[in-house]
């Protein structure tokens, strides 16, 4: 099992009315992108909500950037809203946003 203690992960919540369909479609389109090691969607009663992204360690300083293509991907599949990141860098969190509007910038 990898060491987690510095992985950077950025917990992506889709809103109440996202469902399992919605999670998989945003995970599938991120999986291209040269920044992600990994991404998993967080179980629980029902349909998970949120999922988690893991950031390549090189990115660590265009976590913006990577988060504007997260949005820019959650936005074409969740049309009611937009996603509310939390950033952590192993346990500790980075910081919690709540965005309504984003101008996405370019990685």
């Amino acid at each position: 099992m990898p060491d987690t203690s510095e992985l950077i992960t950025i917990y992506v919540y889709l809103g109440e009315e996202a469902g399992r369909t919605t999670i998989i479609e945003a995970q599938t389109q991120l999986l291209g992108e040269p920044w992600i090691t990994m991404t998993t969607a967080e179980s629980g009663p029902g349909f998970p909500r949120h999922f988690m992204v893991a950031v390549r360690d090189d990115y660590r300083n265009r976590l913006r950037s990577v988060e504007d293509r997260i949005w820019e991907v959650v936005s074409r599949v969740v049309t009611t809203g937009g996603p509310r990141f939390s950033v952590r860098l192993g346990d500790h969190p980075v910081w919690e946003d709540d965005w309504k509007e984003r101008t996405p910038s370019v990685i």
